[in-house]
């Protein structure tokens, strides 16, 4: 005879078993990761940005502020947290879109998940022509050099390299507004997040243009196998 509630044996022994704890399922620890990484990429899109912004006060200026920046992110402890952020967060959006039993989605979640998988595809450029063309072949990627390519030499991948940054700030703005949106204190701090959303991409396109017109101003640099002969 079955039980009151009617329910069978089998029932029982199924509702019996232990389930993971709501933070520990597979989905909870995913949307973790997926956190975790957002926020360190977030602070390294940040970071740039507010370096790019320094341009406003001088070259100097973006130097000396890119001395602390390498500090934190060429550091092998920094090197770790950034590529391992970078490729957890990449792969989690790939999982998500594979686990969607459909694409239709509200559009914010659309862009966010879109502008997630583009920006891996993007960053490739800048980061082999920066860090990866100073590791393998010496090439000082210092604001100066970087910014005459940019500016001067190549427009057309400073405007790329500049859709870029706005691409990638504009992804983790979303995703920090997905993240906060529930907290019962971000309607009132929303405007000034928007605010420093909205300012600080717009001061560090400000900052690279205006280094870019003073270095425009000075003469070329010699190329390197010339500086190379005059030192001997």
């Amino acid at each position: 005879p079955l039980p009151a509630d009617g329910s069978s044996a089998t029932d029982r022994s199924v509702s019996a078993r232990p389930r993971p704890a709501g933070g520990r399922s597979p989905e909870a620890l995913s949307a973790r990761a997926r956190l975790a990484s957002g926020l360190v990429l977030v602070a390294f899109v940040a970071s740039h940005l507010l370096n790019h912004a320094l341009g406003l006060v001088s070259l100097q200026a973006m130097e000396d502020g890119r001395r602390l920046f390498l500090a934190l992110w060429r550091s092998p402890p920094g090197t770790l947290a950034l590529y391992a952020a970078f490729s957890v967060h990449t792969a989690l959006a790939f999982v998500a879109l594979y686990r969607r039993r459909s694409l239709r989605m509200p559009l914010r979640e659309a862009l966010q998940l879109v502008l997630g998988l583009l920006i891996p595809l993007m960053l490739a450029q800048h980061v082999l022509g920066t860090r990866g063309h100073h590791e393998l072949a010496g090439f000082d990627d210092g604001y100066a050099a970087i910014v005459r390519t940019l500016w001067v030499v190549r427009p057309d991948i400073g405007a790329w390299q500049s859709t870029v940054l706005l691409v990638a700030g504009a992804h983790g703005c979303l995703g920090l507004f997905f993240w906060l949106r529930h907290r019962p204190w971000f309607g009132r701090a929303a405007p000034l997040l928007f605010a420093v959303a909205l300012l600080l991409p717009v001061l560090s396109l400000l900052g690279f243009a205006d280094a870019g017109q003073a270095l425009a101003l000075l003469p070329a640099p010699p190329p390197p196998d010339a500086a190379r002969a005059a030192e001997l």
